[in-house]
């Protein structure tokens, strides 16, 4: 059983804290998946009306029977032309019926590159770059909603569009669905600066937080973010005591956001790699201030993440440095948590296990891929080097 020490904290030192888009939302800043697409509702329910009344199999049927010639008649509505197509991409795979996380909108982003959909032996963006390049002989496998993605990319690029119909060049299609999503980025990070700005409370908030999650400010080596949400101007002038500290976003900021992908199952010469947030940090250079930090914390405090796959790039690195695997390493992970409204006590505390119990067997898979019995959470709880933790 993991073991729980609200007073454990104070033993620690050498202290990397790494947040979460738990982080922004205890601190009372609306940054949620739902809280930005109600944001933008007036778009989304456009989007919805549009893609009802699109005819099933439409582009299939016309170029099939127009080949060589992408002057469609079927126009998108004036209110979508500046719109990112993955506004449309995020509608679609929407679910009303539960909690939407941005960490199951990036894993909808990977499935649509890695999975084989409707047999046809490509992925949903290969689907659309097939209906867009005219492939005639593939184009029969193609399906309704693969159509909508495919009507919008030639009515807002019709001249890129034909050059690739003309030249069948997947990675001009895939760069311009990168533009789109810088597209929808850039959104994103103008709602952020907007509700920060009108927000009273979010940066006091972000003390509390801070202060609960580590009673010494002097034993955090450094704080890193997963939130666009840029502190590191605030954390030095009103919260730090001394400059030694590094605050880091490891997808960006207001000024420079990304949103991608796990790199596991995309090659480095794959098409769709300049979607993976390693290449997308690299590109960015998103590189620390301070290289010499990595080495020297010895205890993780996470905050607010869902733990998904999607960021196991992120993790599994700072595992290993920490040895997880070395019952002689006196490395601790803190994995904090606090209660929120829509759920219980006791359905927060299973969810938090769930996704702890997750990222550790996969981690264990990572390091022992042979290792047929899954012992590390047993091993890390029994050494006290695990702790769930509420604030």
């Amino acid at each position: 059983m993991i073991k729980k020490k609200n007073d454990f904290l104070k033993s620690l030192d050498q202290i990397k804290i790494i947040l979460g888009n738990g982080f922004d939302l205890h601190c009372k800043l609306k940054t949620s998946y739902n809280d930005f697409f109600n944001y933008k509702k007036i778009l989304i329910q456009n989007i919805i009306n549009w893609t009802e009344n699109v005819p099933s199999n439409y582009l299939k049927d016309y170029l099939i029977e127009n080949p060589n010639n992408l002057e469609i008649s079927l126009q998108i509505p004036k209110e979508m032309y500046n719109s990112s197509i993955w506004y449309i991409f995020f509608t679609l795979c929407k679910n009303d019926s539960q909690e939407n996380n941005w960490s199951d909108i990036e894993k909808e982003m990977q499935d649509s590159f890695s999975l084989n959909i409707y047999n046809s032996g490509k992925t949903f963006w290969e689907n659309v770059f097939v209906l867009i390049s005219q492939n005639i002989d593939e184009i029969i496998k193609a399906r309704k909603n693969i159509d909508i993605f495919a009507v919008f990319m030639i009515n807002k690029y019709p001249e890129i569009c034909k050059i690739i119909h003309l030249k069948q060049k997947k990675e001009l299609f895939y760069q311009l669905l990168l533009k789109e999503l810088e597209s929808f980025e850039k959104d994103f990070a103008h709602y952020i600066e907007n509700i920060i700005k009108i927000s009273t409370i979010y940066y006091n908030n972000v003390n509390i937080t801070l202060n609960a999650l580590s009673s010494n400010k002097l034993k955090i080596i450094s704080i890193e973010s997963f939130n666009f949400t840029n502190l590191d101007s605030y954390l030095y002038n009103n919260y730090f005591d001394q400059k030694s500290h590094i605050f880091y976003n490891i997808n960006g900021t207001t000024d420079n956001p990304i949103f991608g992908i796990d790199s596991e199952k995309i090659k480095t010469i794959d098409a769709a790699y300049i979607f993976t947030k390693t290449s997308r940090r690299l590109i960015q250079n998103m590189i620390k201030n301070d290289i010499n930090e990595v080495e020297s914390f010895k205890n993780i405090i996470i905050y607010g993440h869902s733990l998904d796959k999607q960021d196991f790039n992120y993790f599994f690195p700072i595992f290993d440095y920490l040895k997880l695997d070395d019952a002689s390493s006196n490395t601790h992970i803190i994995f904090a948590y606090s209660d929120y409204e829509s759920k219980s006590k006791e359905e927060i505390e299973r969810i938090q296990m769930k996704n702890i119990s997750y990222i550790l067997e996969e981690y264990e898979e990572y390091i022992y891929p042979k290792r047929k019995q899954k012992r590390l959470l047993d091993s890390l709880s029994t050494e006290g080097r695990i702790i769930l933790l509420k604030i």
